[in-house]
Parts: structure tokens; sequence; C-alpha cells
């Protein structure tokens, strides 16, 4: 029997309710993480890491500071009027209060590079040097690609089911392998993905995991789900 719980995420998860912020979670780090970890004096020479999401009200670029145990040090992005107009791997950067010290210290060991725009109230915009740049990064761009927009406007005229009852289906009845094969083509971001869907598994069991594990994908990795769901899945 699903719980009261169970039915109110899946209730949010119809939806799609938005939130200010996408919920962060501290996941299990995989060696491609590692391996673009960086130390900073000002964070006591603790390895870092640039963890990647998108303001739910703009999609602007949201970055983060972690460490590798999954804690944050410092969100030193911050969401302007402007930050809408960035490029989506660019964005400004908060380098005052007690982001300060962090800050000067990023664009002084070149682990942002400044692009040359500023908002109106002064903060610059930076982007993330390559060497320390996520590879899953266009993971999180804006939905402003064409044939994405055509192909989600043909989701529904190829599934024999509605894309609610599919979901419903697959949420209690998914295969085991199912994130292997909906991110096949993206191999670098499942070890990412398996972390998130782990770490919910573990809080809330069989019956809870996919509705809070969809719940908390940025919007590009719902639309992977999805489509997956509707053109693979069988009920």
């Amino acid at each position: 029997m699903k719980s009261k719980y169970d039915k109110q995420r899946l209730f949010e998860v119809v939806g799609k309710l938005d939130n200010t912020f996408k919920s962060k979670l501290n996941e299990d780090v995989g060696e491609s993480t590692k391996k673009r970890a960086f130390t900073l004096a000002s964070t006591d020479n603790e390895p870092v890491y640039f963890d990647l999401d998108r303001y739910d009200n703009n999609k602007a670029l949201a970055v983060e500071l972690m460490s590798l145990d999954g804690e944050s040090w410092a969100m030193i992005s911050t969401n302007l009027p402007e930050s809408a107009d960035l490029p989506t791997d660019e964005f400004f950067l908060k380098n005052w209060s007690e982001n300060e010290e962090i800050a000067n210290e990023l664009v002084r060991n070149g682990i942002i590079i400044p692009t040359g725009k500023q908002a109106s109230m002064g903060a610059k915009s930076y982007k993330i040097n390559p060497k320390y740049s996520p590879s899953w990064e266009n993971l999180l761009g804006k939905r402003e690609n064409s044939e994405l927009s055509e192909e989600n406007a043909t989701l529904n005229e190829t599934a024999s089911y509605s894309p609610i009852h599919k979901y419903v289906m697959f949420a209690y009845n998914y295969p085991p392998d199912f994130i292997e094969k909906a991110w096949a083509d993206r191999p670098e971001a499942i070890e990412h993905i398996k972390g998130k869907f782990s770490m919910y598994y573990s809080k809330h069991g069989a019956q809870g995991v996919m509705n809070e594990f969809y719940i908390n994908l940025d919007d590009s990795n719902q639309q992977i789900l999805e489509r997956w769901i509707i053109n693979n899945y069988t009920v």
C-alpha cells in the first residue's frame, strides 16, 4: 500500500512543482570528480570541486564549491536579473562577504576565467577553466534546442499509453538497468546519476525512490528520463 507521503510526491512529480533552487545532494564522488578537484588555501587545502546546477526561476548557471565528502564550501555564483542573458556556461561571481577570500583565490589561480561582462550592480561574469569543469556540464543546458522541442511535441503521438500512465507504472516496476539505458548517449553522466538514485533508494526504498529521484533531477535530465520511459518502457 502506498503511503500518504508517496502519493504527495507523485503529485509533485506529475505537476513538476518549482522550487527556488533544486535540492543539493550529498553524493558519492566518482573518479572523474576526483581528477578535477583542486586545493585552495582558503579551503584549508582540502580538495574541492565544482558542482553545477540551474536556478529554477531563469535557468542561469549555479556554481557551488564542494568537498569530496559532499559538504558545501561556498555558493560562488549569484543569481542576478542579468544572469539569464549569460551564455549557459557563464555565471556572475559572488566575491563579497564570506566569499571574498575564496573568490579572489579562484580568479588569481586561473581556476575561473573572466569573460568581460558585468552586471548593473557591478558583479562580473566568469566561466570555469575547462580543466576543472564537469564533463557532463552540457546536461545542464537551457531548454532552447528546437530539435528537442519538436521531439517533445511528438511524445504523446508515439506513446501507446499516456505519459503519466507510463510514468506511474515505471515508478513501481522500473528495470534495474534503466539508468545505463536512458543515459547511454551520455556515459560520462551515468555514475553521477546512479549516485543520486542510490541515495534516494536508501532513504525511501523501492516504493518511494522514483518520485524523489525524478523531482530532484535538473530539467535536462528529467527530459532524458521522460523520453526514455515514453519511447522504450513497456507497460
